[in-house]
């Protein structure tokens, strides 16, 4: 059976539709699910808030004086630090991080061991019952 890629819904911005097709070309088929697309939706919307936040800042610099002088953060201070901790959080969820992958390939390893030593199981069990593996298994039917 193929694993395909994500696509990204229809009404996803172009800036956005950009970072989804980016990220979901960047890792292997099946690392994201149907249902990561929501999630990965807000993620590309917060690296585009994050773009337009740098732009705004790299044009307005990160402090103004108001009318009295008083220097202040620019907005854009704002919504770059809320746009990175969007991003961080969801990068974390959607197993973007290297220590999340890494967790996520420990995970597959340990599931092919389980696996494994399950099929060693069945493979003594079939020898020692002379070569059916259900023989010596009971089957009972459920109570109603």
């Amino acid at each position: 059976m193929a694993i395909h890629r994500l696509k990204p819904p229809a009404d996803l911005d172009i800036e956005a539709a950009f970072y989804f097709h980016e990220i979901v070309q960047s890792l292997p088929p099946g690392h994201f699910i149907p249902g990561d697309i929501r999630t990965l939706c807000a993620h590309c919307h917060a690296l585009v808030a994050l773009d337009r936040a740098n732009a705004g800042i790299a044009l307005d610099g990160e402090v103004q004086s108001d009318r009295y002088g008083i220097l202040k953060a620019t907005p854009w201070v704002a919504i770059r630090a809320q746009a990175l901790g969007s991003i961080a959080s969801l990068a974390v969820k959607l197993r973007l991080t290297p220590s999340s992958r890494q967790r996520m390939q420990e995970i597959k390893e340990q599931l092919r061991t389980q696996k494994g030593r399950r099929q060693a199981e069945v493979t003594e069990h079939e020898e020692q019952s002379g070569g059916s593996g259900l023989a010596g298994l009971t089957f009972q039917q459920p109570k109603h």
